[in-house]
């Protein structure tokens, strides 16, 4: 059986969304201490306190560079025609 955190970067109410994507590394992190095969984030723009990531490539980048084993994925990709910024 395989194993996979997915999350979207929500933020709770309160929560420092500046904050949030260093939270989200350290879970990446402990996802591979505790054996997880993967690790996942989905990509959103313009909806703050319900996902903070708008450049997932970066956290994969971090992600990649401070762990050794667990496989990185992207859950989704944003279309302009969906999510168009203005």
């Amino acid at each position: 059986m395989r194993f996979v955190l997915l999350q979207e970067g929500d933020t709770p109410t309160g929560a420092s969304v500046s904050h949030r994507p260093r939270e989200m590394v350290r879970e990446a992190i402990f996802a591979e201490e505790m054996d997880f095969d993967c690790w996942g984030i989905s990509e959103h723009h313009a909806v703050e306190q319900v996902a903070t990531v708008s450049a997932p490539e970066l956290l994969h980048a971090v992600v990649a560079y401070q762990t050794s084993r667990i496989k990185i994925r992207s859950m989704s990709t944003v279309m302009l025609p969906f999510n168009h910024p203005i």
